[in-house]
């Protein structure tokens, strides 16, 4: 049986949802969070969990309508944007999104102007208040939204939107975390005009979000999953594994065309070594005949 030490947890950080799969230290107290899994004739149970909207744009969008709740003046500070950036959005644009709480009728006629603030300390306190902490009893033994998890444990590779940030950030190193925190920090600060003159060719849609996704990563690993600074390190932001790209994509199409056997493959057992010899001399032979008959 493998090492547990070399089975991989999995974060995956998409555009709606997101979820964290990994085998804890001791049992699942709540077995509807628990998954059993059958590969190469041994039998695992893992701890997964699917957050629908906490996917990263969904997280945005419960953003800004969080900000709105302060005022739907002609122009509203928004903390995550860079200093510079400023955005007019109709406010019923939020409306229809089952993941967003609705906007008085009165306010989602309102054409709002977002204007950037590039506040790294009040950008991830407004991602904080989007979570709901509240309905769990035990710390230790929940994550967030009233919903069980395990202590995380052991090594984990965290893909999808959590690469592309990292990536852009220059960050996908094994990092300290507040060697991370400080660069979110000073990234959030640049302006939005310092920004696009440093990277001219990156899309203004994703350039004014790199702080916000980066916060809102830093809140859902830390205060959501429970990582911390001794277990930060055991992160590993990559998109790829053996050349392979990471995703549920790949894993679903895996399990279900079965490429992954269940069972152990057999073991292969050598023949003896006079075989060979005997095979060869065999070869050999029959070569010698065939290059008399054809003289």
């Amino acid at each position: 049986r493998p090492p547990s030490a070399n089975i991989l947890g999995a974060l995956d950080l998409g555009g709606a949802s997101t979820q964290i799969s990994f085998i804890p230290a001791g049992l699942i107290a709540d077995r509807s969070e628990a998954v059993q899994f059958r590969l190469y004739g041994f039998n695992y149970t893992i701890y997964s969990h699917s957050y629908l909207c906490y996917g990263q744009n969904q997280a945005f969008q419960r953003l800004i309508r969080l900000i709105l709740d302060g005022g739907t003046s002609v122009e509203v500070a928004h903390p995550c944007y860079p200093k510079g950036y400023k955005e007019t959005v109709l406010a019923a644009s939020l409306s229809g999104n089952p993941c967003v709480k609705p906007l008085p009728s009165t306010a989602s006629s309102a054409n709002v102007t977002l204007v950037g603030k590039g506040n790294f300390s009040l950008c991830r306190e407004k991602f904080k208040a989007i979570f709901n902490f509240s309905g769990c009893r035990d710390p230790s033994s929940c994550g967030f939204e009233g919903i069980y998890q395990p202590r995380v444990n052991g090594k984990f590779l965290a893909f999808s939107a959590y690469y592309y940030t990292f990536r852009f950030l220059n960050l996908t190193a094994t990092t300290p975390l507040a060697t991370v925190e400080r660069a979110i920090q000073v990234f959030c600060a640049r302006t939005w005009d310092d920004l696009t003159t440093s990277y001219p060719r990156e899309k203004s849609f994703h350039l004014k979000n790199y702080c916000a996704s980066a916060n809102f990563i830093l809140t859902l690993l830390l205060d959501g999953y429970g990582f911390r600074n001794d277990t930060w390190q055991n992160i590993a932001f990559q998109m790829q594994a053996a050349n392979s790209d990471i995703g549920w994509t790949l894993g679903y199409m895996l399990n279900l065309t079965n490429m992954i056997p269940a069972e152990a493959p057999p073991l292969l057992k050598g023949h003896e070594e006079a075989f060979w010899i005997a095979s060869i001399f065999f070869i050999v032979a029959t070569l010698a005949l065939c290059l008399l008959i054809l003289v």
